[in-house]
């Protein structure tokens, strides 16, 4: 979901609200919307996880039984205090209220996602395509946690599913090539998305892919990340963007020293959005670097799960 779509479903939720304020599940919906707000850079943290939390405690004054507004709490408490046991017992909480809720399960692969545990995170995501096999959403999760673990080839079939589901999707398709630089693959990857994009009918995405030689930086994915630079700049002029957004595309762009040294910056100061850094596909061309490592090593979280009665429900 990109940051239009997100902006729009606030909207939509708050409308929602407005209609009936009774109405808990709208309320959850809110609550939703403004946790991916904050988790992915779109408001202050402080701002959108203060209005996440009362639209998740509005909707469970309204129905206690409300899962995703446990789990939104659950999100919540372990970002705040960057620790898994913090919000395993909303999680506890929330799968008891509605364990068939796959957004639930989705919110706890995304935490397991940040906290680098990855065969759990799949897990969770699994857990929720299998809820609802319907949504190209779920796909695209597990699809994108392969992709943070360096599994590119896994990724590339459960994106093929996301486009079945929702070829309206189809145009992501363009920025599959610097997701496989350095997976070892590049070759067969090329090929792959090649023919996938024909079969679709995507004829641009399918003449547009780079030579199988062109890998770096300086290549075909300079002007792509300088777009995306550009685009992230123009919308700081206008509103509030996360000072990580901007440096994940500084290096994708080939600003790598001034990019870096903003997300050591990032990292010294606590932020909770280095918890990204794996999965940032803009980041591929300094990845395997020594200094990118440690930096990884400095973001990670502290060894921990969530309760075991919670993961096995």
């Amino acid at each position: 979901m990109g940051p239009e779509d997100q902006s729009e479903a606030r909207d939509l939720f708050l409308r929602a609200t407005q209609a009936d304020p009774s109405y808990a599940r709208a309320w959850s919906g809110l609550s939703s919307a403004w946790s991916a707000a904050a988790v992915n850079g779109r408001v202050p943290w402080a701002e959108g996880a203060a209005r996440a939390e009362a639209a998740a405690r509005r909707a469970l004054a309204l129905d206690s039984l409300e899962g995703t507004a446990w789990a939104n709490l659950g999100l919540l408490a372990t970002l705040s205090q960057r620790s898994l046991a913090a919000g395993a017992p909303y999680f506890e909480r929330a799968l008891q209220a509605e364990p068939g809720n796959p957004e639930i399960h989705m919110v706890r692969g995304t935490l397991l996602r940040y906290a680098r545990t990855w065969d759990e995170a799949r897990d969770a995501e699994r857990t929720a395509r299998a809820l609802d096999p319907l949504s190209a959403f779920y796909a695209e999760r597990e699809a994108h946690t392969a992709l943070c673990r360096g599994r590119a080839a896994e990724a590339l079939p459960l994106y093929q599913a996301q486009v079945e589901l929702n070829p309206r999707l189809r145009s992501g398709l363009s920025a599959w090539p610097a997701r496989w630089h350095g997976s070892g693959r590049w070759d067969e990857a090329i090929a792959e998305l090649r023919t996938l994009a024909r079969s679709m009918g995507d004829t641009a995405t399918a003449t547009s892919c780079p030579a199988p030689a062109a890998r770096t930086v300086t290549g075909p994915s300079a002007p792509r990340g300088e777009a995306l630079l550009q685009r992230r700049l123009r919308a700081a002029e206008r509103g509030w963007v996360a000072h990580y957004l901007i440096e994940v595309a500084q290096v994708g762009a080939g600003h790598i020293e001034e990019g870096m040294a903003g997300l050591e910056a990032e990292v010294a100061a606590g932020s909770r959005m280095v918890y990204k850094l794996p999965c940032n596909p803009e980041i591929d061309e300094v990845r395997d670097t020594p200094r990118f490592q440690r930096l990884l090593e400095r973001a990670a979280w502290p060894a921990a799960r969530f309760a075991p009665a919670t993961a096995s429900r």
